[in-house]
């Protein structure tokens, strides 16, 4: 185009134009789809969660779920649930204690620590009331 001659940057972009037409093919690198770089996102992150779980030493989580998975579901009760025993923040005694809200910590029923490894190792196959309604 004669309006383009002179002025930088356009002659350059003019000359590209050129040489991009006279290709059966136009290649383009458009990087990854947005859905396909969550998937990478969300892999990496439990990937390195997998790490930090595995090398922990003591997790209430791990000793119920030794495996990290990531869930996809809508359920908030299930969600909530889940986060409560993975970062050790329950409605049982020693976490109460911890945020000033038990006198003790103490389980009422055997004088030991109540948390949640306490609680799944003494109570699980009678009852899980971890979250109250």
């Amino acid at each position: 185009m004669p309006s383009h001659i002179g002025i930088i940057g356009n002659e350059k972009a003019d000359r590209l134009t050129n040489d991009g037409t006279g290709r059966e093919k136009v290649v383009i690198d458009v990087g990854l789809e947005l859905q396909a770089a969550y998937s990478m996102a969300d892999e990496y992150c439990a990937k390195k969660w997998q790490e930090k779980l595995s090398n922990s030493k003591a997790s209430h989580y791990k000793s119920i779920e030794p495996n990290v998975r990531t869930s996809k579901t809508k359920n908030r009760r299930y969600k909530i649930t889940t986060n409560r025993l993975k970062f050790g923040n329950s409605r049982l005694n020693a976490y109460l204690y911890r945020i000033n809200r038990h006198p003790t910590g103490l389980c009422d029923k055997c004088e030991e620590p109540e948390t949640i490894h306490h609680h799944h190792r003494v109570y699980f196959r009678q009852t899980w009331p971890i979250v109250s309604k």
